[in-house]
């Protein structure tokens, strides 16, 4: 049977019915539809492993029964699943070497049901590709600073960027952190060791294309683009919200009596919902646009996709944006633009933060509803004040 690769949409369900074929999810590659030999469009859901050197599948459900959003999370934590086997370490908990410490950090962070599938991902590959060569046989006492020059850092950088490094070196002090902190260790031998220690190059980050860009350069840019997209990034540049978080709003989350922006926890990258005051500024922008799309579709998405029933993906909108500028825009590009705008406003770093909705502790949570969110308020409604002054 030929496989055909591409974005699974009901709309690419529906334009490869005829012929023999099978469709892999270009946004999980383990996802797979398979037709009914009767009924098609109507199909099954497949999940595509690999387990002792073997390649099979497993069904996941029957589209459209099941969605597509909720076949790829089914799909990816199936293979989570399978990860978290293979790195299942004795109860006992004692750690002699890299290896053991490692694999326990693997099975902690998979049971936790607080954070994201792409960041268990991300842990994963950290650790298996990035750690594990280097540190798997290592006895615990024995990790120093020179260990790490020598045998790790110094190696790896024929394969992989320091900015990468960098990431498994956070990762390797989070694995020793926690299993101090939980009781498994005595002592943390990376404990007091920066990253700065082992190496004596700079991660340089990327440079934004805007950040020399005026803020009526900037809106210029964006009010060509078309009506959707536009809004997309006065939302982006407005809130400083991320990608995932602005994708994937619906009109419900928006409170246009009380004037606030609810972002559930299940939309943001801590896990942790947001609050966003709308300015009056930022009401009459959403309305005017709420009026443009409910003359072409109704949708409960702010994004929708062509038929109107799902939201666009944080892919889908970055390419949108990337391929509307030019390649002179990316969307991290707006929520660093204007959080730097912000502070050269000389607002309050703790206020910025809040906006930027970066992790909090439990007294930041208490302080953020008692103190902060009327001064948030105004500071957002200067700024917004600025932005629909340069249009």
């Amino acid at each position: 049977m030929k496989t055909i690769t591409l974005l699974l949409s009901s709309q690419s369900i529906n334009n490869n019915i005829s012929g023999s074929v099978q469709l892999r999810d270009k946004g999980c590659p383990s996802l797979i539809f398979r037709y009914s030999k009767r009924y098609a469009p109507i199909g099954t859901f497949h999940v595509r492993f690999t387990q002792r050197g073997k390649t099979s599948s497993k069904v996941i459900g029957s589209y459209p029964t099941v969605t597509i959003k909720v076949a790829r999370l089914a799909a990816s934590n199936y293979l989570l699943e399978l990860e978290k086997h293979k790195f299942t370490v004795s109860r006992q908990r004692i750690f002699v070497n890299g290896k053991d410490l490692l694999n326990w950090y693997i099975e902690f962070r998979l049971s936790d049901l607080g954070i994201s599938v792409n960041t268990k991902r991300n842990v994963i590959h950290q650790v298996s590709h990035l750690l594990m060569p280097s540190f798997g046989v290592v006895k615990i006492e024995q990790i120093s600073p020179m260990y790490l020059a020598e045998n790790w850092i110094i190696p790896s950088l024929n394969e992989y960027g320091l900015s990468t490094l960098k990431g498994a070196f956070q990762c390797l002090k989070a694995a020793f952190g926690q299993a101090q902190q939980l009781g498994y260790l005595a002592n943390n031998p990376v404990k007091e060791i920066a990253f700065s220690d082992i190496t004596a190059g700079k991660v340089i980050p990327r440079k934004s294309k805007i950040e020399r860009w005026t803020l009526k350069q900037l809106l210029n840019l964006i009010l060509a683009f078309p009506e959707d997209t536009k809004m997309f990034c006065i939302l982006c540049l407005g809130y400083l919200t991320r990608n995932g978080e602005t994708a994937l709003a619906t009109w419900n989350d928006f409170d246009f009596d009380k004037m606030l922006w609810h972002i559930p926890a299940s939309n943001t990258k801590t896990g942790q919902s947001i609050t966003h005051p709308i300015t009056p500024k930022m009401k009459y922008i959403l309305l005017h646009y709420k009026a443009w799309q409910r003359k072409r579709l109704r949708s409960k998405f702010l994004f929708p996709r062509t038929n109107g029933y799902r939201a666009i993906t944080p892919s889908q909108a970055a390419h949108a944006i990337s391929r509307h500028s030019n390649s002179k825009l990316r969307l991290h590009d707006l929520r660093k633009y204007g959080s730097s705008y912000l502070r050269d406003m000389e607002v309050d770093y703790y206020v910025v933060e809040r906006i930027l909705n970066h992790k909090m502790t439990a007294l930041d949570r208490t302080y953020i509803h008692t103190s902060v969110f009327k001064i948030i308020r105004g500071e957002l409604e200067k700024w917004h004040d600025e932005i629909t002054d340069c249009v």
